[in-house]
This record gives structure tokens, C-alpha cells and sequence, in this order.
């Protein structure tokens, strides 16, 4: 049975209520997470909105909770498309880091197989996480969620599929069945986040709680560490050992951002 013992997860609450959006936890200090998940008020992240992060017990075998004390947004993120839906969230910025997870290159090739995370937080006070649903997979060419959405047929390296959904994770949210939040690669025995959930797409002729033809995707985080790390004013834990260095920086830039569309075609988004 696949461990998430060697990796800290967590999820967003708002305004005390708890969400299903996945954290792609950084460190101790920050997390990465969708701007969906987020409320906008002319465009602008809305102040009226009270953000948390609640981290699960993963590497140290501490659960905790913090306020958001800063949010940015990537600065091409489209809400209409759901491109460049990167945002950073900054806490617990008073202490120090204290530990990392491990970011790896959009290598798909290199892992030795992929894991759909699903998180849920059981007891907000107590802070007690059930155990998390998973599920193992590879990645590789698929058609069907080529067609399913444009975004993903222009931008193959930078966003990451699947066509797994699970049940309700929590009495708080839909009865629909979801995607699974986050995306890992595992390469030697470790567990490294490749991207946290984006968007999905289904057909036209499918009910929404059903998705039978369905994909969801999930942006792959390594492709902007540069802009993460010029915001952070920090480095990440960038796994560069396998690459040698200077990978990321030969495909990423500051300003990186998703290849524009130039096609008509529509996507079915949720």
C-alpha cells in the first residue's frame, strides 16, 4: 500500500467552512493552489473572504493550521479558460521553514508511476484527517481528454490529466463525485507534487454528477518555479539530481504562462 507518511498535504478553508481544493504545499510557509478556488470581486482577489490553510501530519507527524497572510495570482490567469490558474498563498510567515516537499520536472517519463491524491479533514478542531484516497496510474498519451479540452491539446507540458473521480469526501460538500485534488510523481522511492487540480471538462451529453466521459486536469507546478520562486523570494525543493541543473531554467521563464489557444473549439469546464 502506497504511504503518504514522506509528504504534507492540506486544504483551503474559507471563511471557516471547509472546501475541497487541494493545497500544493511548498513548505511550511507556503502552498500553491487553484484560482478557482478563490472569490473575486471585479477581478481582484476579494478582501471580504477569510482564507486558512489546515496542513495534514505528513513528514514531521504534526497537523496545523494557519491564517492566509498573503495571496498572489499569477498575473496572466484567465478565469474564463482556466489558464495560468496558479496562485501562491503565503503563512505562518513568522516562523521559519521548517521542512519541504519535493517539486519535480515535468519529466513524465522519468516517474515510475503517478498518484491521484484525494485529502478530506475529518474534524476541524481537532484537526483528525481521514485517511487519504489515492490511486495509481501512469501517464501518457490520451485522446480523449485531448478533445475533451483545447487548453490541455496546446499545452501537453504544462498540464497533466486524468479520468479518475472518487466519492464525496466530505458531508460538507456535493454529493457529486470530484476529481481527485492533487497529482504526485513517485521516482526512487519518493514522493514528489507534480500539480494540484485545475479544471475538468465532460461531455455535453453526459449528466455532471455522472462525468463517465470525463477528464480533469491538473497544472504542473514545476513549469513555473522560476515565477514562484521570484515571488517567494526564496528557492523551492526543485529535484534538478536526476536532470542535472539548469532543466527548469531552459523552459521556464519569470513570466511563464500557458501557449495561447488559436482554435474554436469549446470545452466543457466544471
Amino acid at each position: 500500500m502506497y504511504s503518504l507518511n514522506n509528504v504534507k498535504g492540506g486544504i483551503l478553508v474559507k471563511d471557516g467552512k471547509r472546501t475541497s481544493c487541494e493545497l500544493g504545499v511548498i513548505d511550511s510557509q507556503s502552498s500553491l493552489v487553484s484560482a478557482a478556488c478563490l472569490d473575486f470581486t471585479l477581478g481582484k482577489v476579494s478582501e471580504d473572504t477569510q482564507y486558512e490553510v489546515y496542513l495534514d501530519n505528513g513528514i514531521d507527524g504534526k497537523a496545523a493550521k494557519y491564517a492566509v497572510e498573503s495571496i498572489t495570482v499569477h498575473p496572466a490567469y484567465d478565469s474564463a479558460n482556466h489558464t495560468n490558474d496558479v496562485v501562491i498563498v503565503q503563512y505562518n510567515l513568522g516562523g521559519k521553514i521548517e521542512w519541504q516537499n519535493i517539486i519535480l520536472p515535468d519529466f513524465s517519463y522519468v516517474f515510475d508511476k503517478v498518484v491521484y491524491v484525494r485529502r478530506s479533514l475529518l474534524d476541524m478542531d481537532s484537526m483528525q484527517w481521514d485517511t487519504p484516497k489515492y490511486i495509481e496510474s501512469s501517464m501518457g498519451y490520451n485522446e480523449r481528454c485531448m478533445e475533451l479540452s483545447v487548453i490541455y491539446s496546446y499545452n501537453q507540458n504544462t498540464v497533466a490529466y486524468g479520468n479518475y473521480s472518487l466519492g464525496t469526501p466530505s458531508v460538507d460538500l456535493t454529493a457529486c463525485r470530484v476529481p481527485y485534488g492533487i497529482l504526485y510523481g513517485l521516482l526512487n522511492n519518493q514522493t514528489h507534487l507534480i500539480g494540484v487540480f485545475s479544471y475538468a471538462a465532460i461531455s455535453v451529453y453526459e449528466n455532471l454528477c455522472n462525468k463517465v466521459d470525463y477528464c480533469s486536469y491538473y497544472a504542473m507546478y514545476a513549469k513555473f518555479a522560476p515565477y514562484i520562486e521570484s515571488v517567494l523570494g526564496r528557492s523551492i525543493n526543485l529535484n534538478l539530481n536526476y536532470f542535472g541543473e539548469g532543466v527548469i531554467q531552459t523552459n521556464a521563464s519569470f513570466s511563464f504562462g500557458y501557449k495561447p489557444i488559436e482554435d474554436s473549439r469549446s470545452t466543457g469546464f466544471i
